[in-house]
């Protein structure tokens, strides 16, 4: 078995540090599990930039350049994405941070720096965070940078592994469906009440909410949850979240996601009635 060598993590200007010692999800628990999705801009070029800045730090240091591996570097945009539905080691499936690439043997992770600049100083003021970087035996990584909802996501995935390096420095929109053990805390655009016209249209949409700062609160496709209307006459809603208002009365609008409902009223005017 590999030895699996520290892992640290660093959120905002907050530092933690924690040993993951998860174990593997049985199939019990695997059978409760359901998807979320999210979508997100993966910075490729920050994720590059990252690189250049912690090798330069290498080299300061005495320690030879790592490269980008394009496993670890799958592995931690993964990750990154990840970490917008939870922000742990532990994935939201429950299982370690490890089962994302076989060649990884560390991780640092961060949330809600703005720049690379930004998130490599935090992480060199971080003894546990600074040892991986620093690590002599480390020969290859991958980062991930996903922006999902204003907050950046950083993920760095260390391996021992001296492959050829990989190139790939074109961002890109990413849609990701990812597996959850626990039920999330997360909200809809909407409050309990909703007034609308005949005709009109409306999108809701789902954001998680993260128990650590509302800042890092998640947007999840609306597809992530199973909608439904008690009044299709008057009220319709597609599994994109896309409400319809279709004739006076009320309806009221409900999702569910992960055994977890939130719902909403909605009242339908006549398209030339007045508030």
């Amino acid at each position: 078995m590999k030895d699996k060598i520290i892992i640290s993590f660093i959120m905002s200007m907050v530092l933690a540090f924690t040993v993951i010692t998860t174990p593997a999800v049985s199939a019990k628990e695997a059978a409760k599990a359901y998807y979320v999705q999210v979508e997100g801009t993966v910075n490729m070029q920050y994720a590059y930039k990252v690189l250049e800045l912690i090798n330069k730090y290498r080299e300061d240091h005495g320690c030879d350049a790592i490269i980008m591996n394009e496993f670890l570097l799958d592995s931690a945009v993964q990750r990154a994405a990840e970490l917008s539905v939870s922000f742990d080691h532990t994935r939201p499936d429950g299982s370690s941070c490890f089962t994302s690439c076989d060649l990884m043997y560390a991780e640092n992770i961060a949330a809600g720096q703005l720049t690379p600049k930004e998130v490599v100083k935090a992480w060199k003021k971080s003894k546990p965070h600074r040892a991986n970087i620093l690590k002599k035996g480390y020969q290859s990584c991958g980062i991930g940078c996903f922006k999902n909802n204003g907050v950046y996501y950083w993920v760095q995935d260390f391996g021992i592994s001296n492959a050829d390096e990989f190139i790939d420095e074109e961002n890109r929109t990413q849609r990701f469906s990812i597996k959850v053990k626990n039920k999330l805390k997360y909200k809809l655009s909407v409050g309990k009440k909703l007034t609308m016209k005949e005709g009109a249209t409306k999108k809701i949409n789902i954001f998680r909410v993260s128990s650590d700062n509302a800042y890092f609160n998640s947007k999840l496709l609306s597809a992530s949850g199973k909608w439904k209307s008690s009044n299709k006459k008057v009220a319709t809603i597609n599994r994109y979240g896309k409400l319809t208002a279709k004739k006076k009365g009320t309806a009221t609008i409900t999702c569910t996601m992960g055994g977890v409902e939130k719902s909403f009223k909605v009242t339908v005017k006549k398209a030339d009635q007045k508030k």
